[in-house]
């Protein structure tokens, strides 16, 4: 198993703008760039990311909870207090 960065010469622009989209739909804090040049692709995913969703489903005794992994507004969190 390889584990960590790769390095490949890509020529096809399509798919370079593929990873660059998904870079920047799962950077949830911060985006790394060698060049200048994405910032409207991050402008454009930046409300939204990776976030978990759930569902109550039934009631008492047969209630149970339902996730799901959807992009969607970062929301904050509360201040855990004691």
């Amino acid at each position: 198993m390889v584990e960590g960065l790769g390095i490949v010469d890509l020529s096809d622009t399509g798919l370079v703008e593929m990873i660059n989209r998904q870079v920047c739909r799962f950077g949830s804090q911060a985006i790394f760039a060698q060049k200048e040049g994405q910032e409207r692709l991050i402008r454009e995913h930046a409300e939204l990311s990776p976030t978990i969703r759930f569902d109550r489903i039934g009631a008492g005794e047969d209630e149970f909870v339902v996730f799901e992994m959807v992009f969607g507004k970062r929301e904050r969190k509360p201040k855990w207090v004691e």
